[in-house]
């Protein structure tokens, strides 16, 4: 036969939406060919891929914090020597501990003292700072992370939910040439399938490339700081991404530790770890003390490719 019967078409359509078995239809032939008939297969059944939510969960604190960047292991090296004179076993031992509680509490002063000379690199931003809370931050990075749907951003108060539930608290500092931006993240994050009371913990520290301008004060500041704020947002972003691939990650495979070298600001730094990832201008680094920190590679520029976004 050669004639299509479309009832009998459109019945088989209707059928193969719902999953019916196959059955022979009459079809029209190409043209120049002979008469055939075609066999229509059944439809695979559809994958259900299950709808994983997100949730991060905001801070108590609503305040943005920022920080100068300060070489704080010069706190303490000026406090001098104790002498301790005719004292026995116990009084020798006591004398110690006095020490070390007047050394701290100089340390303490001193790393006070430095921090608060560090942070005049952000006085021109004051205003900006003040009016930077954690709900645009995390809502914004939330939003640029490309984690998964859907994403929520709960506040502090929220009680754990079903599927991923994310705590940070982004401290960002800037270096004191104000070429960098440097976020340490402390991430607490909680996978669905997590037995109650598990949860992956640690620190990702995310170093923006160096910029280059004329005047770096007005860069940042320009237009209420918009440069500020999406360069906070972009580090947050990627700091989230490299945390929770770092929780699903295994860490059976161990690899060769490497010195790793790259510029924070004008200043280069070094650091020796585990070298996760190396590609879009970017190297990923888990430290010796476990952290994942993600660095610019040297000679990348600002300009460069987010890890995170390209291919």
């Amino acid at each position: 036969m050669n004639a299509l019967k479309w009832s009998g078409l459109a019945m088989a359509m209707v059928a193969w939406g719902a999953g019916a078995q196959a059955e022979t239809l009459e079809v029209p032939p190409p043209v120049g060919s002979p008469s055939a008939e075609m066999v229509v297969q059944p439809a695979a059944a559809p994958v259900l891929v299950p709808v994983i939510p997100w949730a991060l969960r905001l801070p108590k604190t609503d305040q943005v914090t920022f920080h100068g960047v300060s070489s704080l292991d010069r706190a303490g090296g000026d406090a001098g020597a104790m002498v301790y004179p005719g004292l026995g076993v116990a009084g020798f031992l006591a004398a110690i501990v006095t020490h070390g509680v007047i050394m701290e509490s100089v340390k303490s002063a001193e790393l006070t003292k430095l921090q608060k000379q560090a942070d005049q690199v952000l006085a021109p931003y004051q205003d900006i700072l003040q009016s930077f809370h954690h709900r645009e931050l995390m809502q914004k990075g939330l939003d640029q992370a490309s984690m998964g749907e859907p994403r929520q951003l709960i506040d502090a108060a929220s009680e754990d939910r079903p599927g991923w539930v994310i705590d940070s608290m982004p401290v960002f500092t800037m270096t004191q040439d104000r070429r960098a931006i440097v976020l340490e993240n402390l991430l607490r994050i909680r996978k669905p399938d997590a037995a109650p009371g598990e949860f992956y913990q640690n620190t990702v520290r995310v170093v923006s490339p160096a910029r280059q301008a004329a005047d770096l004060q007005a860069l940042w500041g320009a237009d209420q700081g918009v440069l500020l704020k999406d360069e906070s947002v972009r580090l947050f972003a990627q700091s989230l991404r490299l945390g929770v691939a770092d929780a699903g990650r295994s860490k059976t495979e161990a690899k060769a530790h490497k010195t790793v070298r790259y510029s924070e600001g004008g200043v280069e730094k070094m650091e020796r770890g585990e070298v996760i990832e190396d590609r879009c201008g970017r190297v990923v680094v888990r430290t010796l003390r476990g952290w994942v920190m993600s660095v610019p590679a040297r000679g990348a520029s600002a300009a460069a490719p987010d890890a995170g976004q390209c291919g």
